[in-house]
């Protein structure tokens, strides 16, 4: 018995046709393999359409990927730019009030050693004072503006690097314990 509960052949060693309506079997099994044949065929040739459609406009679909990008970088850039705008401007502002507060600063440490020796003489000390601070940092920033970069030109580099060459082929034939 099969699955569908009819009797066939094939339990008996036949040929595998239905017992009952033996002939709807073949022509609905040929109709299948028909259909089945029929939907390979269109869809490898739809398949085939699609592929050689898609390898034909590459070049297309590449240049409008890539001015998609350019696109996307350019409103990246944009926002970046507004937030830069906002960021300098924060920065700006905070660096006028810091300018103003080390200035009252100043002017309250004069005050108040304008209580113990004359004004002038106060101002003067809080004047050589604040120059003596500023040698100090500009000091500083010479220093470590003058001082030599990590980043070296290729030429340097490479020369470094012949050196080294030379100095391991050197080795390499001068063996410890060998005359030379």
């Amino acid at each position: 018995m099969d699955i569908h509960g009819h009797e066939s052949f094939h339990d008996r060693g036949g040929n595998g046709r239905y017992a009952e309506g033996g002939m709807e079997h073949d022509a609905r099994h040929g109709i299948l393999d028909s259909a089945q044949r029929f939907a390979e065929t269109m869809l490898s040739d739809v398949l085939h359409k699609v592929v050689h459609d898609a390898i034909d406009r590459l070049p297309e679909i590449i240049v409008c990927q890539l001015r998609v990008v350019k696109d996307e970088a350019r409103e990246e850039l944009r926002l970046a730019g507004a937030k830069m705008i906002q960021v300098a401007g924060l920065l700006g502002f905070g660096a006028v009030f810091a300018i103003f507060g080390v200035g009252f600063l100043l002017m309250a440490i004069t005050y108040g050693l304008a209580m113990a020796i004359p004004m002038w003489s106060a101002a003067l000390v809080v004047a050589v004072g604040t120059a003596m601070a500023a040698m100090v940092l500009l000091a500083l920033g010479k220093k470590r503006l003058e001082a030599p970069s990590a980043h070296r030109p290729i030429e340097t580099v490479g020369g470094e690097i012949a050196g080294d060459l030379v100095r391991c082929a050197d080795r390499s034939h001068t063996r410890p314990g060998s005359v030379s």
